[in-house]
């Protein structure tokens, strides 16, 4: 067999070998980052934010942690402010009586974490529902 048919054999069968992953243990903090989850309508609450640490989707694992927090605040442009209730772990709430979402008002929600860190979302308009033609 020739040198230059037994290196094309060899490179097929370097090219065509099968990969397996390798996990490597990096010890990550536990400080990944949060995810914040929650809305508003135009219909009476309750009103429902969780809080729960982010995780690696490439796991085998599930590792979604709720996260408690030291204040969370639901406000709207006319200087209407909610403090949310936290009902199960990393699960918050408004009152059943508390703000209720109009058409047209601008909301936005503030975290404070126990460890002094500051979350604030951008103000956004409650917009009609479109239509279906």
């Amino acid at each position: 067999m020739s040198a230059s048919k037994l290196l094309s054999i060899i490179s097929i069968l370097l090219l065509a070998s099968c990969i397996d992953r390798i996990n490597f243990d990096i010890n990550l903090p536990y400080d990944l980052p949060i995810a914040i989850d929650g809305h508003i309508t135009n219909l009476p609450g309750p009103y429902q934010v969780s809080i729960t640490r982010s995780f690696d989707t490439q796991s085998s694992e599930y590792l979604r942690t709720s996260v408690s927090a030291k204040h969370i605040n639901l406000m709207d442009e006319l200087g209407n402010n909610e403090e949310l209730i936290e009902v199960a772990a990393g699960l918050y709430e408004t009152s059943a009586t508390g703000m209720q979402g109009r058409i047209g008002g601008v909301y936005k929600i503030r975290i404070e974490l126990f460890d002094g860190r500051i979350y604030e979302s951008l103000p956004d308009t409650l917009l009609p529902p479109g239509s279906i033609d």
